[in-house]
């Protein structure tokens, strides 16, 4: 039912993707209209609502297998605080709040992408458990953010760039989809690597 905001057995949420999949080059969407689907851990869609509107070729999100297997790696409580930096359709910060019932900040500069989380976390009804910012990754302080686990799916540059931030920050478990850091991971699991750091450049 639209709005519970309960994730069920197979991980399904709501998602509003910023356009209508009518084709894929690479690894990027063609698409023309916005579309509020619910998508579970197999990558099973059901389309509900069709709106039609003007967008092109948003980036391809985390598979939704992806999504469940990333935070399997790190179960988080009602304390933890979630953030996705480059947070694409919220469905991290999404399917955290709803699995943990903790607090999840998606970050992402593309306007079309943060209108379609927000809507994606009303649809939820996960209002009151996440937030969804319009930043460019590059003018946030990283290594500041009140996060106990942050999630990356970030060109290869973007994450040597931010690394420096993970280690000074205070604590945190960084996973990263599909992208190595240049540090040592503790764990992997299939495409996911996790990485842990203890403040003080360590």
């Amino acid at each position: 039912m639209l709005g519970e905001g309960k994730v069920d057995e197979n991980n399904s949420i709501i998602l509003c993707l910023a356009g209508c999949v009518v084709g894929a080059v690479g690894d990027r969407w063609q698409s023309n209209s916005l579309v509020f689907i619910r998508v579970d851990n197999m990558g099973s869609l059901s389309v509900f609502l069709i709106a039609l509107l003007c967008f092109q070729d948003p980036d391809a999100p985390t598979p939704m297998a992806e999504c469940v297997k990333a935070l399997s790696m790190v179960p988080m409580t009602k304390h933890d605080v979630f953030y996705d930096l480059g947070c694409g359709d919220g469905r991290l910060c999404i399917l955290a709040a709803l699995k943990y019932k903790c607090a999840a900040v998606g970050i992402d500069r593309d306007r079309e992408k943060v209108w379609a989380a927000r809507e994606a976390v009303r649809m939820n009804a996960v209002g009151h458990l996440v937030t969804i910012y319009r930043l460019d990754l590059r003018d946030v302080d990283v290594a500041a953010l009140p996060a106990t686990v942050i999630y990356v799916y970030l060109p290869r540059p973007l994450l040597a760039e931010l690394t420096p931030q993970f280690r000074r920050h205070k604590g945190v478990k960084v996973i990263s989809y599909m992208h190595r850091l240049l540090v040592a991971h503790k764990r992997r699991l299939g495409d996911c690597f996790l990485y842990e750091f203890r403040g003080g450049g360590k």
